[in-house]
């Protein structure tokens, strides 16, 4: 058997084209992995973009929609807050509506109140003034005063207070003191004894009444009438004060107290008016002395009032059509005693005529 031959050796040049080959080999598949590379590029630059692409137009669309649903809610919540608004400026006027209907119907119902109230006062108050002026008419025309001593008793419970004050007021002024009282003059005398007893009950009642009676009191104590005005005050309380009056005067009259003029000399018809002589008074024993002067010729008269809280003193008006002329035709003589608790006691009054 012939053995095969062994492999030749390569030679330089073999070698040399091998490595040519490989080289060229090598730069052929070198650019074919470039082209390759780059295809692979393109590809995936494609898919990237188609990618992209998709997503802004998915965000776009995204963005409209959210955008649109977004406005769509908003105009749905502006429709609904115009809804609720609407519902509740309704809600409010008929919430307003009915309060000025309930406030209607309770003005209405206390009108008709105080219509039939004021209706029902004017019912009252006519029959109180019908029963007032029975009532007067009864005390004018009384026969007698222990008649009118009763119905003064009777009116207290017959009269609301106020009204009852008020006629009481009426009999509570001093009787006029008649200077002249002889056997001749009974009558005088007898009807000044009657005026006094009335007094002295017009005073109780006014005393019982003070309570009831304490607005028309204090009406008449802020008014200017003498000497209710006083009367009214002691009964509520307050301090008494002294006041003298002097009046018909003819031809002159003089007032002094403890010998100090009060007022100037008055001369024909002069009115003093009420004159407060409190703060002249003094501790103790007081004298008021009133001295009427006549002239040449005719008659003389004067009349003095005194008021000092519950005691009055009126010496009504004293007129004579004789003399004494030129000189002091009367006089009249008041003691009053201010006592430590600065409270005045009318005491004694003395009249005195002097003679022709």
């Amino acid at each position: 058997m012939k053995s095969p031959n062994p492999p030749s050796e390569p030679t330089e040049s073999s070698r040399s084209q091998d490595r040519i080959g490989q080289s060229v080999q090598s730069s052929a598949d070198s650019r074919k992995a470039k082209q390759t590379s780059a295809k692979d590029g393109w590809d995936k630059a494609g898919v990237v973009a188609q990618f992209l692409s998709g997503v802004v137009i998915a965000g776009i669309g995204f963005s409209f929609t959210y955008f649109a649903h977004k406005a769509d809610l908003k105009e749905k919540d502006t429709e609904l807050q115009i809804n609720t608004d609407n519902n509740l400026a309704q809600r409010k006027l008929l919430e307003q509506e009915t309060i000025a209907q309930m406030n209607l119907s309770e003005t209405q119902h206390r009108d008709q109140i105080e219509l039939e109230s004021a209706h029902n006062q004017a019912e009252l108050d006519l029959e109180n003034r019908k029963n007032i002026a029975d009532f007067a008419g009864k005390l004018d025309s009384a026969a007698n005063p222990e008649k009118r001593v009763e119905l003064l008793d009777h009116m207290v419970s017959a009269l609301q207070p106020d009204e009852s004050v008020r006629l009481a007021m009426d009999y509570a002024h001093a009787p006029f003191a008649m200077f002249d009282w002889d056997d001749k003059n009974l009558a005088a005398k007898d009807k000044y004894d009657s005026d006094a007893m009335v007094f002295d009950k017009a005073i109780q009642v006014l005393n019982r009444l003070k309570r009831d009676g304490v607005n028309k009191l204090k009406q008449m104590s802020r008014a200017e009438v003498m000497p209710e005005k006083q009367i009214a005050r002691a009964l509520l309380g307050e301090p008494t004060r002294v006041w003298v009056r002097i009046s018909g005067i003819d031809d002159w009259g003089d007032l002094s107290l403890n010998g100090k003029h009060v007022v100037p000399r008055l001369a024909f018809q002069q009115d003093s008016g009420w004159i407060d002589i409190t703060k002249n008074l003094k501790a103790g024993d007081n004298f008021i002395e009133f001295i009427v002067s006549n002239g040449d010729s005719g008659g003389f008269g004067g009349r003095l009032q005194i008021s000092a809280g519950l005691q009055q003193y009126d010496s009504g008006l004293y007129l004579k059509r004789t003399c004494p002329c030129s000189k002091p035709a009367f006089k009249i003589y008041a003691h009053i005693k201010l006592h430590p608790d600065k409270y005045p006691q009318l005491l004694d009054m003395n009249f005195t005529q002097f003679p022709a």
